[in-house]
């Protein structure tokens, strides 16, 4: 196994939780894959203490589990997580568009414009560049929320990209179908003539309704050829947002 770390000023216990949650995110690291401590602390070149607390933090943010005399694994997909996930999404994501919506500069404006002609002018290739297209989709929904990149984030701002990353490793295996990219630009479109228009009200539930939709293709692909069956919380925001489930 080849790790390498990029040394910055950040502590040792972050920059190995930073790398480790990078593999999981890659699909490097795949659901139940074992984390031996020996291998890692050697590929990391440090003791196992800094391991350990690296992966306290990840147990604690869902990207792995630790269980007791079986060692350290992968978390694995799991339906309801996804589904806290994305509630957890709908709970801070239309608050923070809210806010940037009245807040953003006119420099902000023209960046996000800029971001967006560029997402238009390559959506012909999206299905074949997914590692591209997951990096200008999370550059342009930050954007949209405020975020700017090397910023530290306020707890609501961090609770946010959390949820946002652990969400995207589902999204990476089971969400990349030509028409669900499709149909991701032309709610782009819409969130961004939102924002751009300073209207918070449109802005939210233009983007609730966007996670909504993205959610409940992914709810419906864990489930498989079973009916998905939804949590009482995203129902009652899903009904908030008028978007169906069902």
């Amino acid at each position: 196994m080849s790790v390498s770390l990029n040394l910055d000023s950040r502590t040792l216990v972050t920059r190995i939780a930073d790398r480790l949650r990078e593999q999981i995110i890659a699909g490097e690291l795949e659901p139940g894959a074992r984390i031996r401590q020996d291998e890692y602390a050697e590929a990391f070149g440090v003791s196992r203490t800094p391991l350990r607390e690296a992966f306290r933090l990840l147990d604690a943010e869902g990207w792995i589990t630790t269980r007791p005399r079986s060692g350290v694994e992968v978390s694995r997909f799991s339906p309801a997580e996804v589904q806290d996930i994305i509630t957890m999404r709908l709970l801070l994501e239309p608050l923070a568009i809210r806010v940037s919506a009245v807040t953003h500069t006119s420099e902000e404006s023209a960046a996000l414009r800029t971001l967006h002609e560029r997402w238009q002018a390559d959506r012909s290739r999206w299905q074949s560049q997914t590692e591209e297209y997951n990096a200008v989709n999370q550059e342009f929904h930050f954007a949209l929320y405020g975020l700017k990149p090397g910023a530290d984030p306020d707890p609501v701002y961090a609770g946010l990209r959390g949820y946002w990353e652990r969400y995207t490793r589902y999204r990476r295996v089971y969400w990349h179908s030509a028409d669900s990219m499709s149909r991701s630009s032309d709610e782009h479109a819409a969130l961004l003539d939102a924002w751009l228009a300073r209207d918070a009200d449109r802005a939210e539930v233009v983007l609730a309704q966007h996670i909504l939709h993205a959610g409940r293709s992914l709810v419906r692909s864990l489930a498989g050829d079973e009916p998905p069956a939804f949590s009482p919380q995203l129902i009652e925001l899903a009904k908030r947002y008028d978007w169906p489930l069902s």
